[in-house]
């Protein structure tokens, strides 16, 4: 493979800048999911810096989305079209993009909402406290953060199919936490799985049985 060094080094830095976004969004979500930070936000004199929180995850959101795609393309360019992935390891590949991600329905929703982001508008987040109570004489279960406002996005007439399933199995918002962290749990639990395959595919073809590495 005479182009594996660029090649892995273009994917490990798709993968740094997508892991970077990631992390910077969710660091500022988990601040503003702290139940003081999230009362204060709701004073009126702190109507500023609310708007302020606002604009900064939707900015966060903005680099995470553009990230997240621009991994997908390098990725499918690196591991396919210039052969990173041996004829061996490739269609174990495609076949777990296929099942996990193709027709997924949370993948697509982000892909549609990458295009939205992009080139429409930025979406709508709003600040929310919830109270659940689990039980029927149990205490209420508080949490608070921020959530995308479902209802302003169904009306964009380009979801895919999947896209449009995700839409309609929520409800009228989505924890952006809880999505993000999400994803990329799946994203890290790929490329985990990748580059360990792809360390076994080369010792295997350089003669070394990869069982004969492992200390006992």
């Amino acid at each position: 493979m005479p182009f594996a060094d660029w090649r892995i080094t273009a994917l490990h830095q798709a993968l740094y800048t997508f892991n970077t976004n990631g992390r910077e969004l969710v660091q500022l979500l988990i601040i503003l999911s702290d139940g003081e930070v999230f009362l204060e936000l709701q004073r009126d004199e702190s109507r500023e810096a609310l708007e302020a929180a606002h604009a900064e995850v939707v900015r966060l959101l903005h680099n995470y989305l553009a990230s997240a795609f621009s991994l997908v393309d390098h990725a499918r360019r690196v591991i396919e079209d210039e052969g990173l992935a041996s004829e061996s390891l490739l269609p174990a590949y495609r076949e777990r993009i296929r099942r996990e991600y193709a027709e997924d329905p949370m993948h697509r929703f982000l892909q549609g909402l990458r295009a939205y982001t992009l080139h429409l508008n930025a979406p709508v987040s709003v600040a929310e406290l919830r109270a659940v109570r689990t039980a029927p004489d149990g205490p209420l279960d508080s949490s608070c953060g921020f959530q995308l406002d479902l209802r302003s996005l169904r009306s964009w007439p380009n979801w895919d199919k999947p896209a449009r399933e995700f839409l309609a199995a929520a409800g009228q918002t989505i924890n952006l936490l809880e999505l993000v962290r999400k994803y990329n749990s799946r994203i890290k639990t790929l490329y985990s799985w990748f580059f360990l395959r792809l360390r076994e595919d080369g010792l295997k073809r350089a003669g070394i049985d990869p069982g004969s590495l492992v200390v006992p």
